[in-house]
């Protein structure tokens, strides 16, 4: 099991929706499963890296892609997230926290 870290959760950006447990992710796009893989936060810095996307006929299809960027807790625990470029520009913005996840 992944040990809890202060990133753990579900957080929320617009249309997108993100679940992080340790440094495990699952993300969703407009209520549907996105992509899922690994997520790793350091010093200001994550990468994310996919394994599986795009839920589709109940399974997940296999898929690598990282995306890298910046992040910021702000005074209220959100996390500000920049740097990001390409297909992934939505991800910069807020990520507000609507939830945690139990063990």
């Amino acid at each position: 099991m992944a040990n809890k870290t202060k990133y753990d959760g579900k957080w929320e950006n617009k249309e997108f929706r993100i679940k992080i447990k340790g440094n495990k992710y699952v993300s969703y796009y407009k209520g549907f499963r996105y992509g899922k893989g690994t997520i790793e936060f350091d010093n200001g810095n994550f990468i994310l890296t996919s394994t599986y996307a795009r839920w589709k006929f109940f399974i997940w299809l296999p898929f690598v892609e990282e995306v890298k960027g910046k992040y910021t807790f702000t005074k209220n625990d959100e996390i500000i997230i920049s740097n990001i470029e390409g297909r992934y520009v939505d991800f910069n913005g807020i990520w507000k926290q609507r939830g945690i996840i139990s063990d």
